[in-house]
């Protein structure tokens, strides 16, 4: 009985029978700690209040000791302890969670071995590339060759015939007009290949150049 007292003291707080003795861990008797309230609040040591199917028990609060100025900073000392304490809990677990998040986004060790097995394959085929490159190895095929030829053909065909039309009409609109095919051009802002710096028989013979060392 005088430990309940001393701990309901202590704590100055509400405490039904079952919150007792849970705090107390054991030191009374769950059936003990109801009636041990009930009769403190019966002699006048607790007060007792009735809420709902509860019965609720504190300290009488005229025979506790009016605290004192040191008192007062002493507990000003502490909540603020507290507080600190509670702010460096709080960043600790922000932390944890953030280092929780970054490990959930890592790839699991199954993953990470796959991604290295990939890289690997991806690495010995670049090595073979640039050793084959290194010892003058042709990596163009005699098929893809040919056919770069013949489109190129189709490509340089079209273009001369484009360039031979459009002359052909710059001519015939010039003589009627009486003037020079060059005067009409830079009326009309008509650029040739020349004026966009190529020409047919340049990249002609960059042409064959490049199939030559290919």
């Amino acid at each position: 009985m005088e430990t309940v007292l001393a701990y309901m003291k202590r704590q100055n707080r509400p405490y039904n029978a079952q919150m007792l003795f849970e705090n107390l861990h054991g030191e009374v008797k769950k059936t003990a700690a109801g009636k041990v309230l009930s009769h403190l609040a019966s002699t006048g040591e607790l007060v007792e209040k009735t809420a709902g199917k509860q019965k609720i028990y504190w300290p009488r609060q005229d025979e506790l000791a009016a605290a004192d100025a040191d008192g007062l900073r002493a507990l000003s000392d502490d909540i603020a302890e507290m507080r600190e304490t509670i702010r460096e809990i709080k960043q600790q677990n922000d932390e944890a969670a953030a280092r929780n998040s970054r490990l959930k986004a890592q790839p699991t060790n199954d993953e990470a071995e796959s991604q290295i097995e990939e890289l690997a394959a991806a690495n010995a085929q670049m090595e073979e590339r640039l050793a084959r490159l290194r010892s003058g190895t042709k990596l163009v095929s005699k098929a893809d060759k040919e056919k770069s030829q013949r489109d190129y053909n189709l490509m340089r065909k079209e273009w001369t015939s484009r360039k031979r039309k459009c002359m052909d009409i710059v001519s015939a609109v010039a003589e009627g007009a009486g003037k020079r095919n060059k005067e009409l051009m830079e009326e009309t802002g008509v650029e040739t290949d020349e004026d966009a710096g190529v020409s047919a028989s340049a990249e002609t013979r960059t042409a064959k150049r490049l199939r030559g060392a290919i």
